[in-house]
């Protein structure tokens, strides 16, 4: 998370989709929430998120700046910035169905997230395609 020192070059639009190498997204966090000051999220993929995780946060920064040196609202130092880690996390066993739903006498128990099968890439997609699959598949 970096707060910029002005709004000059920051896009109308709220994300920056695959920008670069190892960064799966920018979102400008003052898109958003017009109340923030100029600020933005950097996302890295899963794979830069397990280089960078026991980096200094000199390093990761140093590292998501080189790759993002032509996004034109990066290029000066940030005011602040705060970096964050965490681990992508994938089942170890996932349930083989996209979903699990058991109906019973006093109606339906339905269960879905991102241990089911989906074939999605990140947790987060595969929560959201299961809920998807669920979704399609009962006459709500």
């Amino acid at each position: 998370l970096a707060r910029l020192a002005h709004s000059g070059e920051i896009p109308d639009r709220a994300l920056l989709e695959n920008p670069a190498a190892g960064i799966s997204s920018v979102v400008v966090e003052s898109a958003k929430f017009p109340d923030r000051p100029p600020s933005v999220s950097i996302r890295c993929d899963p794979a830069a998120s397990e280089t960078l995780f026991d980096a200094t946060d000199e390093e990761a920064w140093r590292w998501m700046a080189e790759r993002l040196s032509g996004v034109a609202f990066l290029e000066a130092e940030p005011e602040e910035r705060q970096i964050k880690r965490w681990r992508y996390s994938k089942p170890s066993a996932p349930v083989s169905s996209p979903y699990l739903a058991i109906e019973t006498p006093d109606g339906s128990i339905c269960a879905c997230g991102d241990g089911f099968d989906t074939g999605s890439e990140t947790g987060l997609e595969a929560a959201l395609a299961s809920t998807r699959a669920l979704l399609d598949s009962h006459p709500w």
